[in-house]
């Protein structure tokens, strides 16, 4: 063989090995790029370098697979993910990935034995697949929740363990522990496990969430307070994220700051209620009737047959003393919920303002007995 012949032969060899895949266990590089970025939460580069890697023969098919349902997962396009599922499980019928994938298209509380019978078999074909067992142990939290049911909850706390043992660096992991913690009244440590998945992923507004719910609930208003700003800081588009900083600040005793967060929520939620609602409330303590009354005539009109609108309206009349128009409110709220027995004191304050002592000690009479019925 002659010096031009074996360097060609070289040539070709290396042209072939660079398009060959990886190993079987092996990722590639471009898949683990991929996976990079999925970990920052950054799905569209990730779906591009996917695509790209596949196209220029970067990755393998099984590859491509994974990361396109990894990011279809991320998006939450269950539809999307079903149908990429359903293909690559006939292609790939011992990947345990797409197994899970499958399950994450399952609503929990749903399709429970679905998604469990998919987690099982992604379990069983790949046995280290951390996110497997964290996804199964929130699905047996909820089967505890609604069946009572010990073994689950058993199974539940093994599979998180096994989770976060086998990859301790899903921040996910450590907020759902968080979460746990909490329904356990565990404040503390929840705190100490939302704040690992912060360390994991900063970017993440749910974790902010929880973890000023957690500070809230423990006094801790000034830690709570950081949490919701840097919450509004990346979701400034979503009201609830100004609605429970409000009401942080309302704790706090900060007024102003609270209504002017409210504000921020109204602005973002102008055809709901939620924001006006929470508003009215505390326009209301304040002793701010005609803003009050703003919000709440809104309200009556979104929502004609909700009674605690006309009550929290006629408390704001009566503050006013347009005692008539408060005596129509109270009325109509009874009208709609006739067992509530604050609704009846309510009248019954009213009708003595009016000075009108039977009808005030009758509503009296009602309250007590509605209350006396509930113990």
């Amino acid at each position: 063989m002659n010096y031009r012949n074996s360097k060609r032969i070289f040539a070709c060899f290396c042209v072939l090995f660079s398009i060959l895949p990886a190993q079987a266990g092996e990722p590639s590089p471009a898949f683990l790029k991929g996976e990079s970025f999925l970990k920052q939460g950054d799905f569209q580069r990730a779906l591009t370098k996917a695509e790209t890697a596949y196209r220029n023969a970067k990755i393998t098919r099984l590859e491509y697979l994974k990361l396109k349902g990894a990011v279809y997962n991320g998006l939450e396009n269950n539809t999307a993910l079903a149908e990429l599922c359903r293909d690559a499980l006939t292609l790939y019928p011992k990947e345990g990935e797409f197994y899970y994938l499958r399950a994450c298209t399952y609503k929990d509380t749903q399709n429970p034995k679905e998604a469990l019978a998919d987690l099982n078999k992604a379990i069983a074909l790949s046995p280290n697949s951390a996110k497997a067992y964290l996804k199964r142990a929130r699905i047996l939290f909820v089967l505890t929740e609604n069946l009572s049911g010990g073994d689950y909850l058993k199974q539940a706390r093994a599979d998180l363990k096994r989770s976060i043992e086998l990859d301790g660096t899903q921040a996910e992991a450590f907020d759902y522990q968080g979460i746990w913690l909490s329904t356990e009244g565990k404040y503390q440590e929840a705190i100490s496990s939302f704040s690992k998945a912060i360390s994991l992923n900063n970017n993440d507004y749910r974790y902010f969430s929880h973890r000023a719910s957690a500070y809230r609930t423990v006094n801790e208003l000034e830690k709570a307070l950081s949490d919701m700003d840097r919450l509004v800081v990346l979701r400034p588009n979503v009201s609830q994220g100004w609605i429970t900083r409000a009401e942080t600040l309302e704790q706090m005793k900060r007024y102003d700051d609270a209504l002017a967060s409210y504000e921020r929520a109204v602005k973002l939620d102008q055809n709901k209620g939620d924001s006006r609602k929470a508003r009215a409330r505390l326009n209301l303590r304040l002793g701010k009737y005609k803003d009050a009354i703003v919000d709440l005539d809104f309200l009556v009109k979104l929502s004609p047959a909700d009674d605690e609108h006309y009550w929290n309206r006629g408390l704001a009349w009566q503050g006013l003393k347009q005692y008539d128009r408060a005596l129509k409110d109270f009325n109509t709220a009874i009208d709609f919920n006739p067992q509530l027995p604050s609704y009846y004191e309510s009248r019954a304050k009213l009708y003595s303002l009016r000075g009108e002592k039977s009808q005030a000690a009758q509503d009296k009479r009602r309250a007590d007995k509605l209350r006396q019925e509930r113990i």
